[in-house]
């Protein structure tokens, strides 16, 4: 996968805030969790995420089933959005 430094950040934090929720006694965390997560790990990052990037990024690698999440509805993010890429 090619990504820029901003890319591979998001990537890397979505990645590792699925693994953490992973460890918790409530099972599988949905993309939603995963998506707030990162949020509010990464709230006093100058400047800040954007969260509509960080929602694509969960859903993407989510789809390539590399960090199992359950699916949400409720994520930031349009089908438009997903299909822009």
């Amino acid at each position: 996968m090619r990504m820029n430094t901003q890319q591979a950040e998001v990537a890397a934090t979505v990645h590792f805030a699925a693994q953490e929720a992973k460890s918790h006694p409530e099972g599988r965390p949905t993309e939603k969790d995963v998506l707030d997560t990162v949020m509010k790990w990464k709230q006093k990052r100058r400047p800040p995420l954007d969260e509509k990037e960080v929602a694509m990024t969960v859903r993407n690698l989510n789809m390539l089933s590399w960090i199992g999440a359950r699916a949400s509805s409720d994520l930031p993010i349009t089908e438009e959005d997903i299909f822009q890429i």
